[in-house]
């Protein structure tokens, strides 16, 4: 038991096998499992099928507006006659890229200010808990929206604007998480000891801290992909996201409302697109979070 308890707290990088339980674990579970191949799949399509895919997203064919899904057009045309399951393929790269860009912002913001408050404590914890308390009271949707329209440049392209925005609004949680893991580590025996033996702050960080939550990271990373998918899908559907005829799942959605009835492909198809990779990537964080921290499961 000591043993294993000595474990528990040892720093993460002497525990060899620590990666290899993570994925033996992972496997055991289905629904991850699932999950993780879906986005492998994704990542798949957004990497090659745009190269393989020759039929361009964009080009306009009125003759061919609004048909059925058929052999030619598997998931059918649109309004401008533009096929769908190009445009949805296309849009997996900007939803990818969004949701890399925005996620890698939000943990960097997150993970810089959570350390520094919990490493070192005292005014500096209370000046970021005011802070991400304030930033956290704004609704999500309103705040990127807002973040949206007050980056620079006032034109186009928009793009950058909105991942730039999703990051600087979804730093909160990655904020509260790090502050949390750094205030437990700094009690813990290997830290004391490190500190007694007359190692400095940097050192004592990055060599026995942040390899200690990695884990925590790369499943912050997974939810923070989710929900930078559906923020950009929600801002793009209200026209202040990324703009027409860019291939966005959001705008296509926005595009094929008003034809439900009569064109439900249109619609169903990109939403069911958005609603997969969401899924999906929502899968893998919980199963993550479970092989992460197996106690998790018990409680």
């Amino acid at each position: 038991m000591a043993e294993a308890t000595l474990t528990d707290r040892a720093p993460a990088q002497i525990r060899r096998g620590y990666w290899r339980d993570v994925w033996l674990r992972l496997r055991r579970n289905r629904l991850a499992t699932a999950g993780l191949a879906y986005v492998i799949l994704l990542v798949l399509v957004a990497l090659f099928a745009p190269r393989v895919l020759h039929t361009d997203p964009i080009v306009q064919d009125l003759e061919a507006s609004k048909q059925p899904p058929s052999l030619q057009h598997p998931f059918g045309t649109d309004l401008y006659g533009r096929d769908i399951f190009a445009r949805v393929v296309h849009g997996t790269r900007i939803a990818l890229i969004v949701g890399s860009i925005a996620t890698l912002v939000a943990i960097a913001i997150g993970v810089t200010l959570g350390g520094i408050a919990g490493f070192f404590g005292g005014w500096i914890d209370h000046l970021t808990i005011f802070f991400y308390s304030v930033v956290a009271t704004f609704p999500g949707l309103l705040f990127i929206l807002a973040l949206t329209n007050a980056l620079p440049p006032a034109g186009e392209p928009r793009l950058s604007k909105v991942y730039l925005a999703i990051g600087l609004s979804s730093w909160v949680g990655m904020c509260r998480l790090t502050r949390n893991l750094f205030r437990s580590f700094r009690e813990q025996e290997y830290v004391l000891a490190a500190r007694a033996l007359g190692a400095g702050p940097l050192r004592i960080v990055f060599v026995h801290m942040v390899p200690n939550m990695m884990g925590f990271i790369v499943v912050a990373l997974a939810g923070g992909f989710a929900g930078a998918i559906a923020a950009e899908a929600g801002i793009s559907f209200l026209g202040f996201g990324v703009t027409p005829p860019n291939p966005s799942w959001g705008v296509m959605v926005s595009e094929g409302r008003s034809y439900l009835q009569s064109c439900w492909w249109m619609i169903v198809c990109p939403g069911v697109a958005t609603l997969l990779a969401v899924f999906s990537f929502n899968l893998l964080a919980d199963g993550l979070r479970d092989a992460v921290d197996p106690r998790h499961e018990t409680l």
